[in-house]
């Protein structure tokens, strides 16, 4: 997914920003992207992240606003994490569980 394209208040501020710094300070601009941006995988049409399906196009944006945000912060998704959030947040997994595969480290790969 494109940030251009990306609805998201948090991706369109980030956009914004990106924009303003490609602007006015070029030489900083590819080192931004380097360190901070990935691209997540995103299928609108077919409702997937990353290839995992999701219900509706609401349950898919809220999803990938969650892992969007963390991605700010160095998180790198797979199928599985994207799974994990997408039961998550549909009540299909409890935090109690959630917290369980964590400590498990059963989110990666």
């Amino acid at each position: 997914m494109n940030l251009n394209s990306a609805t998201s208040p948090s991706c369109m501020m980030y956009s914004f920003l990106l924009d303003k710094i490609r602007q006015s300070k070029p030489h900083f601009y590819d080192r931004i992207l380097s360190m901070t941006y990935k691209a997540l995988e995103i299928d609108n049409a077919n409702l997937t992240i990353m290839g995992v399906h999701f219900s509706s196009r609401k349950a898919l944006q809220k999803t990938a606003d969650a892992i969007g945000s963390n991605m700010f912060e160095g998180f790198e998704p797979t199928q599985k994490t994207i799974t994990i959030i997408r039961d998550y947040l549909a009540n299909k997994i409890t935090l109690a569980q959630l917290v369980q595969l964590a400590k498990q480290k059963d989110y990666a790969g």
